[in-house]
């Protein structure tokens, strides 16, 4: 169990990392080429990846299809996904890794609820004012605050220092963030960060993540009110003062600008993008979004399922009107598996072998019950078998034969001139199959 937390903890972060450099190569490009809106859309592959990551691996049936996926995009997921897989992990490195990735967490949480309830203190006594709003002394910027229930928070001196279309384009500001629940998404993402916190692309994909929230609602803001870039670039210039308090909130809105004031005013200079380029943008991140989800969870490793080893003698006498022919052949495979055999005989005679609770394919079985053969019970096995005469299949009959005991099948061929009678045992008994074993090892010697 704890090394299955530890497989699918790795799991997510290397794919979830995959995904923030996909992202980080994509954002800048894509916000001037469809806008900061659109391209805020493509942070869902960081959470899209990490959940496919921990979804059940595909049959093989749909990892044959997922190989039609364009190389560039399960490339750098494949590699990934398959590098996590740490079998034969030893106890003592999984109880250690248990407890440093936990105490880690603990201490991560903490202290980002330390840092959320300091920062909530330090806004002091809050005036109810209209619209919903709250005026506090501690503040000389607009922001949203409240993780369940964002308020925007405003100074109490807003008034003197905004004039009335620069309170109006703040307040749409922050009601774009309300309006969008980025302070819920931030929320997510401080937990993503507590949770992984041995990653350090985490701690730079929040930071980016933040930005490209502030870009979207810019754009947002511009958009709605009609307002010119330059009013809106003096709103954001009067905010350059803010103090350093607002970046001590983990989890909120707030009208950052001291930092990224330089990128925020360069986007603001670019002419917002139409209905249908923007649409298309949305539409290029939820493609990209879908593709890498799909390309890490195809790329899953199939759990080895725990098979059981079975002992198949088969016994083939071909009688003619000349002559008589006889062989026989053991393989030892586990349930479901295709043995090796030796070409070169005239006549030829290949067996699978099925316990009743192996994790066979439901269309299988459905084959199986087609032909009338029910499926085994426990203590039998089924067994498939192919009779071919010089490469030719001339019948593949199918028999449930209890677990040490014998099945019997007889036929003639279509045109009468061969009589088959094919003696099969098969068995899981471990003393058995030993015994083979040696026996096998020392006709070889």
């Amino acid at each position: 169990m704890g090394a299955s937390a530890i497989h699918a903890l790795l799991s997510v972060a290397a794919t979830s990392s995959a995904a923030i450099l996909l992202v980080g190569l994509l954002r800048k490009p894509l916000r001037i080429a469809v806008g900061a809106r659109a391209a805020y859309w493509l942070w869902l592959l960081v959470p899209g990846t990490a959940l496919a990551a921990l979804l059940p691996a595909p049959s093989e049936t749909l990892r044959i299809v997922s190989s039609s996926l364009p190389s560039y995009m399960s490339a750098a997921f494949t590699s990934v996904a398959m590098a996590t897989t740490t079998p034969g992990t030893s106890a003592v490195f999984v109880v250690g890794a248990l407890t440093i990735w936990v105490s880690g967490a603990t201490v991560m949480l903490i202290l980002m609820f330390s840092r959320q309830r300091d920062f909530v203190r330090s806004l002091g006594r809050m005036t109810p004012d209209a619209d919903g709003i709250r005026r506090s002394r501690s503040i000389v910027a607009p922001m949203l605050v409240g993780a369940w229930r964002p308020q925007v928070v405003v100074p109490v001196d807003f008034e003197a220092r905004y004039s009335d279309e620069e309170r109006r384009l703040v307040l749409a500001h922050e009601r774009a963030h309300q309006l969008r629940r980025d302070v819920s998404i931030n929320a997510f993402a401080a937990g993503s960060l507590c949770i992984f916190w041995f990653n350090p692309l985490m701690y730079w994909a929040i930071g980016r993540l933040r930005m490209d929230q502030e870009l979207a609602c810019d754009a947002l803001v511009l958009a709605r009110s009609g307002a010119t870039p330059r009013r809106y670039a003096d709103a954001l210039l009067k905010t350059q003062l803010a103090t350093e308090s607002v970046w001590r909130m983990p989890v909120g809105c707030h009208w950052q600008s001291s930092h990224p004031l330089k990128e925020r005013v360069a986007m603001l200079r670019r002419p917002l993008p139409g209905f249908r380029r923007r649409l298309g943008g949305i539409v290029f991140a939820l493609l990209v979004t879908i593709s890498g989800c799909y390309a890490v969870w195809a790329a899953q490793p199939q759990a080895q399922v725990k098979s059981t080893p079975i002992l198949v003698n088969m016994k083939l006498a071909v009688i003619t009107s000349t002559d008589t022919w006889s062989a026989s052949t053991e393989v030892l495979a586990n349930s479901g598996e295709v043995a090796s055999y030796q070409p070169g005989r005239p006549y030829d005679v290949r067996c699978t072998a099925f316990l009743g609770n192996d994790d066979r394919r439901p269309s299988a079985w459905d084959d199986q019950k087609a032909r009338g053969i029910p499926l085994p019970a426990t203590g039998q096995i089924l067994l498939e078998c192919k009779i071919s005469n010089d490469g030719k299949v001339v019948s593949t009959p199918s028999v449930i034969a209890k677990d040490g005991g014998s099945a019997i099948v007889e036929f003639n061929d279509s045109e009468g001139g061969h009589h088959y009678r094919l003696e099969i045992n098969a068995t899981t008994s471990k003393e058995t199959i030993e015994a083979a074993k040696i026996a096998a090892t020392a006709a070889r010697h």
